[in-house]
């Protein structure tokens, strides 16, 4: 056992219920469908084929993709409401990026009474390395909201875009 410098005891050590193991599997899914589908909204947006566009999107992870759109979707979209909902999702993907986070690389600890919490080794926002642990606790109930989170955003996502991409300008490229 560590202690934090609360002086509260903490064992670092993945202790998660069968539950919770159930229900991050279900975050990690929804997560990866939901970066899949911002990289098809990049790849219709560069009007090229799956196979380039895994070529494109497959090594950046959502940020860079979430700001190639940003820069694409103004000189496709017909509508420019369009171009201010891709920016409320990107938003909310981005607030609930830093909780996935949060439970996907956090390290899993339990305290004395066996509560469980998350220690998080760097900052939010800053992005600063922290030396001590910052303890975020974690029950099955705020870990099925995350999830549930990402769930909500992936299909809403994916329900616009399905509509949006009909909209789309003819693209402009043409090649040298």
């Amino acid at each position: 056992m560590d202690e934090d410098p609360k002086g509260t005891s903490y064992n670092i050590v993945p202790t998660l219920t069968a539950a919770q193991a159930q229900e991050l599997g279900y975050l990690v899914a929804w997560w990866a469908f939901l970066e899949h589908q911002v990289a098809v909204m990049g790849k219709d947006l560069l009007a090229i084929s799956e196979e380039e566009g895994r070529a494109v999107f497959t090594q950046m992870n959502i940020r860079p993709r979430l700001q190639t759109i940003s820069l694409l979707l103004p000189s496709r979209a017909i509508y420019d409401r369009d171009v201010k909902r891709f920016a409320e999702f990107r938003t909310a993907i981005e607030e609930v990026q830093a909780k996935r986070n949060l439970v996907a690389h956090g390290l899993w600890s339990e305290d004395h009474d066996g509560g469980r919490f998350v220690l998080q080794m760097w900052g939010g926002k800053d992005g600063v390395k922290r030396l001590e642990p910052e303890a975020h606790p974690m029950d099955d109930e705020k870990i099925s909201q995350i999830c549930g989170e990402i769930a909500m955003l992936a299909a809403e996502f994916t329900n616009w875009w399905g509509e949006a991409s009909q909209r789309l300008m003819p693209s402009t490229y043409r090649p040298w």
